[in-house]
């Protein structure tokens, strides 16, 4: 995976790979510094904006997981396992997010009328004793 990402987005401007194992399933921290030549200037530059492009975002994962299968033989299952959510644009997430904001305030309305009905039992339960 780091081959990958020095040959995609330049070994000289790689500040570090870790692998870490802190959550269920081990992943990897590249950090690097987003490097492109300015014609312009004749100079380099940073510009996370020319090398992080919607091109590159929406391909980065196809193309790594080719890469893996191409110089892993064994390497079957691949990282695109279908656990993201199939979400086509920012719009159709902002609309699950609102569902999802929706139904996560009625729950909490659901559980404070669940705190009132108990408090009332306890009162209740308290007289009848």
């Amino acid at each position: 995976t780091t081959n990958f990402l020095n040959e995609r987005y330049g070994q000289e401007n790689a500040v570090a790979a870790v692998v870490h194992y802190d959550e269920t399933t081990p992943h990897l921290h590249y950090a690097f510094v987003p490097v492109v030549f300015d014609d312009k200037k004749s100079r380099y530059k940073v510009s996370a904006k020319e090398v992080l492009t919607r091109h590159d975002l929406q391909t980065f994962h196809e193309d790594l997981d080719q890469d893996l299968k191409k110089v892993l033989p064994f390497y079957e299952q691949g990282i695109l396992n279908n656990k993201t959510l199939p979400f086509e644009n920012v719009a159709e997430i902002k609309k699950y997010n609102d569902q999802f904001n929706a139904l996560k305030n009625e729950l909490a309305d659901v559980e404070e009328n669940i705190r009132a009905k108990q408090a009332v039992l306890k009162i209740t339960d308290q007289a009848l004793t």
